[in-house]
């Protein structure tokens, strides 16, 4: 066997024909991608640039939905960028406030961008950056998070779904730490069987660890463990008319808000219940609570002490509750009752007795 041979034979070189197809199906598959690299960009640009017209839109209408119960929406700079690897959207100090009313307060933002998902832009995250200030009549409370996140769903024709808004080692300064806290809130169907009214949306927010500056002048301990609330919206909001209208013909038809679950755990005081709010023609609150509790009692005659409370409430209440309270164990050392809990008319009432007259 020569040497060319012998070459050929251990470097198993395919025949002529055979090298050729091989080469040729390299180039089909590489075409192939190539073609599907370039639809896929060209799809993610087309769906960018339908995500930057509608939220363009989206802000107009709802600065104009603001504009009508009495806020406003300011921001230095605005950018929207079609191109997938960047933030659909960037907001450079974003700020929210009020136009009329006696207290006037202002939420400014520093930054704000808005990502969509790649294969779709339904589901949109928010990132929240830098400091946040609350202005409340000149009073001003900074506020530094290590993460700010927040998830926007949109169903059929881009219409609301759910929000969900998520904080992490939160500093409220010269107030308080939070160690996390969570606000979900989407559209739901009627799930009640006895009612006419349908539950549009169901609403969780839960608070986790709070640590309250010691310099403040607070009841109880410095940590509140824990605040939970799950609020559900009956009666069906339009989205036809504009949000005064729509707000009104809600109310109308015998919207409320279910409370369906709130606790706070705030050492000693333990307490859960569950109510409703309404609202007058007005659309001022009227809140009912029906409440089980443990060191209730203690955290009333604190809040007194505070001056936070009526001290000749507080007496009353006391009597009333005193003859009720009972020990859950033996070994407790805090008495645990069950009573409603009201707010109406600007005025909070335990037992069916006004402790605090907002007026």
């Amino acid at each position: 066997m020569d040497m060319k041979a012998l070459k050929n034979k251990l470097l198993l070189k395919p025949a002529k024909g055979k090298y050729r197809v091989f080469f040729n199906k390299w180039v089909v598959v590489s075409a192939i991608l190539a073609f599907g690299l370039m639809l896929t960009f060209i799809d993610v640009t087309l769906s960018r640039n339908a995500a930057i017209k509608s939220f363009k839109n989206g802000i107009a209408t709802v600065i104009a939905d603001l504009n009508e119960i009495g806020l406003d929406v300011a921001y230095e700079e605005i950018d929207f960028d079609n191109v997938f690897v960047y933030p659909l959207m960037k907001i450079k100090n974003l700020s929210v406030y009020n136009l009329k009313g006696k207290n006037l307060w202002q939420v400014n933002i520093e930054n704000v961008s808005a990502r969509p998902r790649w294969w779709g832009w339904k589901k949109i995250k928010f990132d929240i950056s830098g400091n946040i200030k609350i202005k409340f009549d000149d009073k001003i409370r900074d506020i530094n998070s290590d993460s700010v996140k927040m998830f926007l769903s949109l169903g059929k024709k881009y219409k609301f779904q759910s929000v969900e808004l998520y904080f992490n080692e939160v500093n409220i300064k010269d107030f308080a730490k939070i160690k996390k806290a969570t606000l979900i809130s989407r559209l739901t169907e009627n799930k009640g069987t006895n009612s006419i009214l349908p539950m549009t949306m169901e609403s969780h927010l839960e608070i986790n660890n709070v640590t309250l500056n010691g310099l403040l002048n607070y009841p109880l301990t410095s940590n509140i463990r824990r605040i939970y609330m799950n609020l559900n919206l009956w009666g069906e909001l339009s989205d036809k008319e504009g949000i005064l209208i729509g707000a009104e013909n809600w109310l109308k038809s015998g919207g409320f808000i279910d409370v369906s679950s709130v606790m706070i755990s705030w050492d000693p005081l333990l307490l859960v219940g569950r109510g409703d709010v309404q609202f007058n023609e007005k659309f001022e609150p009227k809140i009912s609570l029906h409440t089980s509790s443990k060191a209730l009692l203690n955290f009333l005659n604190d809040l007194q002490e505070k001056k936070y409370l009526e001290r000749k409430g507080v007496f009353v209440a006391n009597i009333l509750l005193g003859a009720k309270a009972f020990k859950a164990k033996n070994d407790d050392e805090y008495l645990t009752l069950t009573t409603p809990i009201t707010y109406r008319d600007n005025k909070l009432a335990v037992e069916n007795i006004t402790v605090k007259n907002f007026n």
